[in-house]
């Protein structure tokens, strides 16, 4: 509710739990707010201990900034605005599941301390 007063746009509030079963749906979703030019943002809501060992914080919003999807791979990128954890799972910016083009083409940097990562769909379902 508070980006709808701070930007005026429509809000939706989705959970992602309910989607688990049709990611083809929910990622078609995405792609159409993206579209449109929505702002997005998501909150972590899972285990503290499991998603501290992931690198995130519970209860905490983050910014959602990108979508990618290939064939196989569908990635979404998000930045946490406090600027001090960062996603450890695959995919994480030092991850060796990485090829040269991709990381050239989605500007991934080992070395960022911008708090910006890509997970993948399924990770970010959980």
């Amino acid at each position: 509710e508070g980006l709808q007063v701070l930007t005026g746009a429509p809000i939706q509030c989705i959970k992602m739990s309910d989607h688990q079963d049709d990611l083809e749906l929910f990622w078609g979703m995405l792609l159409s707010y993206k579209e449109a030019g929505y702002p997005m943002g998501v909150c972590c809501m899972g285990e503290e201990d499991m998603a501290a060992s992931l690198g995130l914080t519970t209860r905490h919003a983050y910014s959602l900034l990108n979508l990618h999807g290939a064939e196989t791979l569908r990635l979404i990128q998000l930045r946490n605005p406090w600027a001090k954890d960062t996603w450890s799972g695959p995919y994480n910016n030092k991850c060796t599941k990485w090829t040269p083009q991709l990381r050239e083409e989605l500007m991934v940097f080992e070395d960022s301390s911008e708090a910006v990562f890509w997970i993948e769909l399924t990770d970010f379902v959980r």
